[in-house]
């Protein structure tokens, strides 16, 4: 009996990490920011039967009881913030589309994994010769540079 210890509840654990932002807020209610380890791109998370998990799919958790399918998003963009209020589930597609119509997802070479840059993109695009000929010449693969000829990816360049 000697070896036991206490398990905290995940909401117990959870209330632990975040705390009421003054500055950030959605429709008069303020973020509540967490606070606890967060990932590169600024989402808390914390560990739940031994898996690392974003904060606001934990929260969805505790508050629905179901875990999510699809992503939880935030009308608030703070990515920090763990305000049930803040949260709507949707899919990754509607998700990047929120993001790029508000103007928070960089485009081209600002992206931080663009192999190529804008000059290079519009090179590729008058060129005529062979896609194979091309991913040797730029360092990528003939998938790039089909969809940068057919305007699935650059969209924005011209």
């Amino acid at each position: 009996m000697g070896n036991q210890y206490y398990i905290e509840p995940l909401q117990e654990r959870f209330d632990k990490k975040w705390k009421i932002d003054l500055v950030h807020s959605y429709n008069g209610t303020p973020c509540h920011t967490w606070i606890a380890s967060c990932n590169k791109e600024g989402r808390g998370r914390i560990w739940v039967n031994g898996r690392l998990i974003t904060a606001p799919k934990v929260k969805w958790f505790i508050v629905h009881g179901i875990w999510p399918v699809e992503e939880v998003c935030h009308y608030c963009n703070n990515p920090n913030c763990v305000n049930i209020e803040h949260f709507y589930v949707g899919s990754h597609k509607e998700n990047m589309q929120q993001s790029f119509n508000e103007g928070r997802m960089p485009l081209g070479e600002l992206r931080f994994s663009a192999c190529l840059s804008e000059e290079q993109v519009r090179e590729i695009r008058r060129d005529t010769r062979s896609r194979r000929k091309l991913a040797l010449i730029y360092g990528v693969a003939q998938g790039t540079i089909q969809r940068i000829k057919t305007g699935l990816t650059w969209k924005h360049i011209g």
